[in-house]
């Protein structure tokens, strides 16, 4: 039976943290809330080549709690967070926080995860468990549909022509999935970094994220091994997170095709495009011929918007995207390297 300080170090968190370009503004927010949270016991930040030194900042500022592991270069978030939940095996706290740079917990939000956590065990979940905060940008809109969507699960990009008449001629869409309980089970079984609390042993069952996606849906792949290795996820609508930037792939993703087309960066564009194409062929492992049918009237899609838009060069990125992700080729691609575009670092 363990002693009760070794009960109290059981409810000791370490908070990974990745940043990168000129966000010190966000991340000095952040760390200061972290200052108070009587949980968090360390904060590891990895510095993803940003402009600022954070390690100097950070001692200006006071912090006594952030651990700064400055990388050589921008890891992208695969990369960071891979090495900040590196750091964290090393620390004697048993439980991990991951968040992002700009978003701030609400006060108490830390403890009520935590909580959360421990009542989950508490009523008999044997299963690897993770618990993930509420935040509206990501779970505002999700709700859980009233009758099932006509092949939902055949999507590609967001498009699905087979459920098009439901969702948006009957309008099937749900009620909000925040209403039956203070804690419930993530939608789709995967989730994104920001907000996610679990014990780190669970890492000695799932590994650490995938750093060859770079950035985008590396949270998602990362997340879905919980699930496949038989854990539960479960969303705490009590505990609240705020994002303070907007996200830039749900900005995309919310204008349908001219989204992408539009967006302001190339780069990542293409690492948002090829990702989702692999997360759902070898992640989710979509090949139905409904699947395929999507792709293809997608693509027909995209290219129209294109010709209207001239927007060439943006298509053939997308393109490019889609055929690496079908094939299953991750990593950095160096056409899209994450410095080649002056306003990279400041774009949420």
């Amino acid at each position: 039976m363990n002693s009760s300080s070794e009960v109290v170090d059981e409810t000791q968190v370490t908070a990974v943290v990745v940043t990168y370009g000129a966000r010190w503004n966000y991340l000095e927010a952040l760390l200061a809330l972290l200052e108070g949270e009587k949980q968090v016991k360390n904060v590891v930040v990895i510095d993803n080549a940003s402009c600022s030194d954070i390690f100097l900042e950070c001692a200006r500022s006071g912090f006594a709690k952030p651990i700064v592991l400055r990388q050589g270069k921008n890891l992208g978030s695969a990369g960071g967070f891979r090495a900040g939940l590196e750091a964290a095996c090393n620390l004697p706290n048993e439980f991990i926080l991951l968040l992002d740079d700009d978003i701030l917990p609400h006060h108490g939000a830390v403890v009520q995860l935590v909580n959360t956590y421990k009542n989950i065990r508490q009523g008999g979940s044997q299963n690897l468990l993770a618990v993930a905060a509420y935040r509206k940008s990501q779970h505002g809109n999700k709700s859980i549909p009233e009758r099932s969507l006509f092949l939902h699960r055949h999507d590609c990009l967001g498009l699905n022509i087979f459920n098009f008449h439901q969702r948006y001629v009957f309008k099937i869409k749900g009620k909000v999935q925040t209403e039956p309980s203070p804690a419930i089970p993530a939608m789709k079984g995967c989730t994104a970094y920001a907000g996610l609390l679990f014990e780190k042993r669970i890492l000695d069952v799932i590994g650490l994220p995938d750093d060859q996606f770079i950035m985008y849906f590396d949270d998602f792949e990362f997340t879905s091994r919980i699930i496949k290795a038989g854990g539960e996820i479960w969303l705490d609508v009590n505990s609240i997170f705020d994002d303070i930037c907007d996200n830039y792939s749900i900005g995309v993703v919310m204008i349908p095709f001219l989204g992408y087309l539009m967006a302001d960066s190339a780069v990542k564009v293409f690492y948002l495009i090829r990702n989702n194409m692999y997360l759902d062929r070898y992640v989710f492992l979509k090949n139905s011929i409904y699947y395929k049918i999507n792709v293809m009237i997608f693509v027909l899609i995209i290219a129209i918007a294109a010709m209207f838009t001239f927007k060439y060069k943006r298509l053939t990125v997308i393109l490019e995207g889609i055929i690496d992700g079908w094939n299953g080729k991750l990593g950095m691609n160096s056409k899209y390297n994450l410095f080649s575009e002056s306003n990279n670092h400041n774009v949420c």
